[in-house]
């Protein structure tokens, strides 16, 4: 890709259901910027990689390619999607969050960071999706009862030698995708 032309990469994931509309859209999406994509994915999985080419030595372009980026991973969550599938929320996603989050989700986050991370020692630079939670600051009693949840539900579990998985309250068994068979 890079011989071709400059470009970001993106990362999201849609339901498998989904990819021939997402496909076409994200075409329109960048023949309206007036740029051109090349998607890579995992089509089994519904984990798409669209290539956002652009000129570096153009002005505006960039700006232009990130618009469309913006534009993408908002479709992803649209039909149903999230914002990453493999490779993270990095700098380029954390102001896009809200889109996929709502503020006490995104706060149950800082609120669970704060356990392992209180003097945002690690990767400092993403301090801004808590900014985006509303300022929302995790109060040492949330974050006590979370660390208590965390004891109670990940002890016994990591005693037996089994992965440790937490439910998120608010998502249903619907949502949840099938256990894995046991060997």
């Amino acid at each position: 890709m890079g011989r071709v032309s400059d470009y970001i990469v993106m990362d999201g994931t849609i339901p498998t259901g989904q990819l021939p509309f997402v496909l076409r859209r994200i075409q329109e999406i960048c023949d309206g910027y007036g740029l051109r994509v090349a998607t890579v994915l995992h089509a089994g999985d519904g984990n798409l990689h669209p290539n956002v080419m652009f000129d570096i030595n153009t002005p505006g372009e960039l700006e232009k390619a990130e618009a469309a980026g913006e534009e993408i991973l908002k479709l992803c969550v649209e039909v149903g999607g999230c914002l990453t599938g493999e490779h993270g929320v990095g700098i380029e996603k954390r102001d896009l969050m809200p889109v996929q989050f709502a503020p006490e989700d995104l706060q149950q986050q800082m609120c669970v960071r704060a356990i392992f991370d209180p003097k945002w020692l690690l990767n400092p630079a993403k301090r801004r999706f808590s900014e985006l939670a509303s300022e929302a600051v995790c109060n040492q009693e949330d974050a006590c009862a979370l660390q208590q949840r965390l004891d109670d539900e990940a002890k016994p579990v990591i005693a037996q030698g089994k992965p440790l998985v937490l439910q998120h309250p608010r998502v249903t068994a619907l949502d949840r995708p099938a256990p894995l068979a046991q060997p």
